[in-house]
């Protein structure tokens, strides 16, 4: 008992110097946090590259993952005590179950640090601008794969090519021979994803800002991508996606005269989950029209089905080897929602829907449009690939800790409070979720001791 108290005693002295000292500046800052953010994903990047299978690179890029993890843990906590006499609600009780969740199918199922290290990159980013969290991600992101592609195009790395034949399934346009360069990535869907993703959250900031000029050469690099990396779902999705954009951008006044389309986002993720799992449950491999559904998800159902077979329903998972070709079924899951429900099982799995809804819920309440529009296509593209969830999203995860930042003032043509769980009273049933009656009589003051102020002058 006396260690214990020693050992918190120091534990108070020294984080107490901490705080006061110039590391403590940094960590309010946010210097520290975005310095550890810009690492982390650089070394992500690394590892799904060739150099992962140069000598002595692994090793060394799986140690300095392990330290980052443990300053991102330890800025996390840091923030936390910053902010220590707000959030004690249910919203940090999620948190914290979502966290020791984590952490057991991190230790007892060998899950990886995957999700631990989005939990304290998302819990070290409170009160950090999120314009800034996304322009730093987007930033190091693109600057790491142009690094790897450098280091391809000089010799240092090898491009590893696939030929692929595809007839005309998938239609007359996608018929023929692909030559699939992979630039010095461990695969060659590689940078058609991440420049997808980026796109998508790159429009999702812009927002009204995102112009004619800025699409006609997201659709040039689109073509580029597509005609050496061979990617469709990736080509297609990019078209779709901008295309809806621009119907949304010029015809959603008029839309919105009618009702509020954008709650269609609360639907996206758990029809796309419910989709993935009772689809591939129900696939059957001589039914006509299973076989035409598994060819339009590019022959995701059948695969899964593969591995729901082997691996039965799991409370928190088999691992981060589970769905993949280093597992048990000789196949992978490309589907992110299985991939998840395999790796982590179903409570995680149903945790992760929430915060997606969550994510959702902020972005469609603050009018966010051209967000919604990028959460509706992150979960569509889940259906052929995973990235549920990945580090290449943190930025929207980040919104979660940071719902009231000035960025949603900027972007979004609604600023709101957000609420964990909103008051299910008559007067926010509606769409939009109005205002508490409080918040509504601080802005009925605010607007009184204006116009007494503008007679007073």
């Amino acid at each position: 008992m006396h260690t214990l108290k020693t050992i918190w005693t120091n534990w108070q002295s020294i984080s107490k110097k901490i705080f006061e000292g110039k590391l403590g500046e940094k960590i309010k800052r946010g210097d520290l946090y975005f310095i550890l953010l810009d690492i982390f994903l650089f070394i992500q990047v690394f590892s799904e590259s060739q150099l992962n299978e140069q000598l002595f690179v692994e090793d060394l890029l799986f140690v300095s993952r392990i330290i980052v993890l443990i300053l991102l843990t330890a800025n996390a906590i840091f923030s936390l005590r910053l902010h220590a006499s707000i959030d004690v609600s249910i919203k940090m009780g999620f948190v914290y179950v979502f966290f020791s969740c984590c952490l057991a199918n991190a230790i007892l199922f060998y899950g990886g640090q995957s999700l631990l290290y989005i939990v304290f990159a998302v819990v070290g980013a409170k009160d950090k601008p999120l314009k800034r969290v996304f322009k730093n991600t987007l930033i190091s992101l693109t600057v790491a794969h142009a690094i790897v592609l450098f280091l391809c195009m000089i010799g240092l790395l090898p491009d590893n090519i696939d030929v692929r034949w595809l007839g005309n399934q998938t239609g007359a346009f996608f018929q023929g021979e692909y030559v699939r360069h992979a630039f010095g990535f461990l695969n060659s869907n590689q940078i058609p994803l991440i420049f997808m993703i980026l796109l998508f959250m790159y429009v999702g900031i812009r927002g009204k800002r995102f112009t004619v000029v800025e699409t006609i050469v997201a659709v040039l690099i689109n073509s580029l991508i597509f005609s050496y990396c061979g990617s469709r779902i990736s080509f297609v999705l990019v078209f779709v996606f901008l295309v809806c954009f621009w119907i949304v951008r010029i015809y959603s006044l008029k839309v919105k005269s009618r009702f509020n389309w954008l709650v269609v986002g609360y639907a996206a993720y758990p029809l796309a989950f419910l989709i993935s799992l009772i689809g591939s449950y129900a696939y059957r491999a001589g039914n006509s029209f299973w076989v035409a559904v598994d060819l339009v998800l590019n022959n995701r159902l059948s695969l899964a089905n593969k591995l729901l077979a082997v691996y039965p329903v799991s409370l928190l998972g088999y691992g981060k080897f589970a769905g993949t070709y280093s597992g048990l079924g000789n196949a992978t899951a490309d589907n992110g929602y299985v991939l998840l429900f395999l790796q982590t099982g179903i409570l995680i799995s149903v945790m992760v829907l929430i915060l997606h809804e969550y994510i959702m819920h902020i972005c469609i309440k603050k009018k966010c449009t051209s967000l919604v529009i990028c959460l509706i296509f992150i979960a569509i593209e889940n259906l052929i690939n995973a990235h549920m969830p990945s580090y290449k999203l943190i930025p929207l995860y980040c919104i979660l800790a940071n719902c009231d930042d000035s960025f949603f003032d900027e972007y979004g043509s609604m600023s709101a409070r957000i609420r964990f769980l909103p008051n299910l009273t008559r007067f926010q049933r509606k769409i939009g979720f109005e205002s508490s009656g409080k918040w509504k009589w601080e802005e009925k003051k605010e607007k009184f001791r204006r116009k007494n102020k503008s007679h007073g002058e």
